[in-house]
């Protein structure tokens, strides 16, 4: 992949990382419970911060630990 791509994704992926902010930002303003509208997927507000502070293409460290799967 080149350079000009690579920085097409990257651009792609922040946008995605702001359409998750706000969402999140508006889940919380809607006052209501998230384990009930989530049935069960449930991501922790940690979680979330975690993976939206990474910078795009990036492995959160605390995964960079696991085994791999292969």
């Amino acid at each position: 992949m080149d350079q000009q791509r690579l920085n097409e994704l990257q651009t792609s992926l922040a946008r995605i990382d702001d359409f998750i902010r706000a969402a999140v930002s508006r889940a919380d303003a809607s006052g209501e419970s998230p384990t009930d509208s989530l049935r069960g997927l449930i991501v922790s507000r940690e979680e979330v911060g975690e993976y939206l502070d990474q910078p795009p293409l990036s492995v959160p460290d605390r995964l960079t630990s696991l085994p791999a799967l292969m």
